[in-house]
């Protein structure tokens, strides 16, 4: 399924920054302007929603500028947003373990899906890593 997300968008090395920075945009966004307009009833303490908006909005920022700048070095530049997609994704976990009860129903579907999302786009970066590190032993003598 992951392989023919990938073939299909043309997710490559460097595609891959778009798509991850779009995604952190539309969580900042989300995070930035939707979510503090109905906090009362979702539960998020603005604390929460500041550190989550941050973390999206460096992402945003991060893969963006690896996309655009078009660095030769993708392999180190695509390792440091998979962590920080998975760190993302661990501390939005802690969230919503620890915040469970003030949480709104609407508020843990959201971070759910979110994760789920992120996770699949991680393991399509992982993919193109691996395939990045193929091609790089390929051309070794």
């Amino acid at each position: 399924m992951i392989q023919n997300i990938i073939e299909k968008w043309n997710l490559k090395s460097r595609r891959i920054f778009m798509a991850d920075g779009l995604g952190a945009l539309l969580t900042a966004l989300t995070l930035g302007i939707v979510f503090p307009l109905f906090n009362d009833s979702l539960g998020v303490p603005d604390f929460v929603l500041f550190c989550l908006f941050s973390m999206a909005s460096t992402f945003a920022i991060y893969s963006w500028s690896c996309y655009f700048l078009n660095l030769k070095y993708m392999r180190p530049l695509l390792a440091i947003i998979i962590a920080g997609n998975s760190t993302y994704c661990l501390f939005t976990v802690f969230v919503l373990y620890f915040l469970w009860p003030n949480l709104s129903a609407a508020s843990v579907s959201y971070f759910v899906f979110e994760v789920i999302v992120i996770l699949l786009l991680v393991i399509a970066e992982i993919k193109i890593l691996s395939q990045m590190r193929i091609k790089q032993h390929q051309k070794e003598p």
